[in-house]
């Protein structure tokens, strides 16, 4: 071989080793429109995607459909908290996944934030399934769900509405989905008022044994009371019974609540029960520094219980960084009560 061919075969493996390597093939997309109008009542769609742990369809278009999807965007507003969901110069794209799970109808009703949070699935999903099912809509078009806890089974039981049908995929097909019509203000959904005649009636009589509660929120992790086992001794002491939600049933909870004389609270997603409390019941909400909404006396009302806010002084707190710092939610913070200002409060009000 000449020397011109030997240099010609050596340039020819540098040029070929420098050369780039063929890009493997995008994964089929499909572009999200995420700012698409919620209509007005319930309606359908076919052939859809959907994410049934943040309750998001997605039809042929790429439109975010339904109510439900509501929740999600306010929490992830271009949705990348979605597995299988890419973000890319600000525009959002499903990555279609391959041989997902497929169901024939479903109405998916239930919102991100609603399947994460007590207070929301009682207040906004139960309401939401009993307007569609006096609709006629659920006889063909079962809830559609994540696997539900064992406080969201209970809820569906007392209210007498079917378990859903529930799917451990981050995305399924739909041929046809019920979707929502957009979500009511908290505490508001007019079919409450049967959410709690339901329930109630379900639990059967009550034993006529009156309370005083002190809910506790010891298990908080976002909005931690750090003098609270100091309010807990000093309620203890003046008869009150401690209630840890945490290892109550859901039907326990609602008892405990509908017998109740007073009932003391850090504001929290327990507090939802008290939609379920007697006429005569008085409801102290111990509200945290800067706090505004007023769910829990709207519940409370719609009971005809009296609800009293103690709003306590001082600042939200940055709190303590644990040693695994993922598990502090966003927007976690500290505050404190202060047990004898509330301790005054009690022996004012309630």
């Amino acid at each position: 071989m000449s020397r011109l061919a030997r240099l010609a075969r050596r340039v020819g493996r540098k040029l070929k080793a420098l050369a780039p390597a063929p890009r493997a093939p995008e994964p089929p997309s499909l572009p999200l429109i995420l700012d698409a109008p919620v209509a007005s009542g319930f309606t359908t769609a076919r052939e859809v995607w959907c994410a049934p742990g943040f309750g998001v369809i997605v039809d042929a278009g790429g439109q975010v459909l339904g109510g439900a999807a509501r929740q999600a965007l306010g929490f992830s507003p271009d949705l990348s908290a979605l597995q299988g969901v890419r973000v890319d110069s600000g525009a959002s794209r499903l990555i279609l996944p391959k041989a997902p799970p497929r169901l024939t109808k479903g109405a998916v009703l239930a919102g991100w934030g609603d399947l994460r949070n007590y207070a929301g699935f009682l207040t906004n999903t139960l309401p939401m399934l009993l307007a569609a099912s006096k609709a006629g809509a659920l006889a063909e078009h079962p809830l559609v769900t994540p696997p539900l806890t064992a406080l969201q089974g209970d809820l569906l039981a007392l209210a007498g509405l079917d378990p859903p049908q529930t799917v451990d995929a981050p995305w399924i097909v739909l041929d046809e989905a019920l979707t929502a019509p957009y979500p009511a203000p908290a505490a508001s959904h007019p079919m409450l008022a049967e959410v709690r005649e339901r329930i109630l009636s379900a639990l059967g009589p009550a034993s006529g044994v009156r309370h005083k509660l002190y809910i506790s929120r010891a298990d908080a992790m976002d909005a931690v009371m750090v003098d609270e086992a100091g309010v807990e001794i000093e309620l203890a002491a003046l008869g009150y019974r401690i209630i840890r939600p945490e290892t109550s049933s859901a039907r326990d909870l609602i008892g405990l609540f509908r017998e109740a004389d007073v009932i003391v609270a850090p504001t929290g997603t327990a507090l939802a029960n008290a939609l379920f409390c007697a006429p005569d019941a008085h409801i102290v909400e111990i509200r945290p520094p800067g706090a505004t909404r007023l769910w829990v006396r709207d519940l409370a009302s719609l009971a005809g219980a009296t609800w009293h806010g103690f709003d306590a002084a001082g600042q939200k707190e940055t709190p303590d960084a644990p040693l695994d710092p993922s598990l502090v939610p966003a927007g976690a913070f500290c505050w404190r009560a202060d047990a004898v200002a509330l301790l005054a409060f009690l022996a004012q009000r309630a």
